[in-house]
């Protein structure tokens, strides 16, 4: 198993509740493990959230087909630079 740490900015138009979910269930649906998720609480718009992969290679398709998805790119979009 391979875990992946994700530390992520939104930027302030985002509704914080849709946060998580939203890339919780891309992520399953995409069949990734997400450990869990977390808020920031000392600073607004920040989260955590962890993710499983079996193996190196799992994690590396997932990553280079990413690249190309389009509700991917729509979920990113919203992430500060």
């Amino acid at each position: 198993m391979l875990y992946k740490l994700y530390r992520v900015t939104y930027k302030e138009d985002v509704p914080e509740k849709t946060h998580f979910e939203d890339f919780r269930k891309f992520y399953e649906e995409n069949g990734v493990t997400v450990v869990g998720g977390w808020a920031n609480a000392d600073k607004r718009g920040e989260m955590f959230f962890m993710t499983a992969y079996r193996d190196m290679d799992h994690y590396s398709t997932f990553i280079t087909s990413m690249k190309e998805n389009t509700r991917y790119q729509e979920l990113t979009k919203h992430i500060s630079e």
